[in-house]
């Protein structure tokens, strides 16, 4: 097993062990995602592999993003931007702390610009396997820390 799929599967085990799998389907559906992302390691052309990993991965967290809210009945808006924007300003939930504005802005800095780029930018494709495991690194370190509010 590569490192890549080592550390989707530490991603997966996050996601199964939080209030996200509370949503069965929820729960498939990102599950679904890491599969797809772990299975890309078998594709030969680097450029098309590094982005399905990107795609794959943030699509998962994504979705747990959005269902971790969705779970404390924040109404989570529509994008990775906008949940983790919700998650800094969590207007007093009871339930869950504030993401700090720091981290706030470290993944929308390390994640979704990073990720948008490569998905509305033609041409665009990450420069090697380090910076797509750098990716993923910063997205368990989203995820541990939202679990952790």
């Amino acid at each position: 097993m590569s490192a890549y799929s080592r550390r989707v599967q530490t991603v997966r085990a996050l996601v199964v062990g939080s209030v996200i799998a509370a949503n069965a389907i929820q729960l498939a559906a990102v599950e679904s995602e890491l599969e797809a992302a772990a299975a890309t390691t078998r594709i030969p052309q680097l450029p098309r592999r590094r982005l399905l990993q990107i795609l794959h991965t943030t699509r998962a967290l994504d979705s747990s993003l959005r269902e971790f809210l969705t779970f404390y009945g924040v109404a989570p808006g529509n994008s990775l931007g906008a949940y983790l924007t919700r998650l800094r300003d969590n207007n007093g939930h009871p339930d869950i702390a504030a993401l700090p504005a720091a981290s706030r802005t470290r993944f929308q800095n390390q994640i979704v610009n990073l990720r948008n780029r490569y998905m509305h930018e033609a041409g665009a494709f990450p420069a090697s396997d380090g910076e797509t495991m750098q990716l993923l690194s910063e997205m368990h370190d989203c995820l541990v820390e939202v679990l952790a509010l």
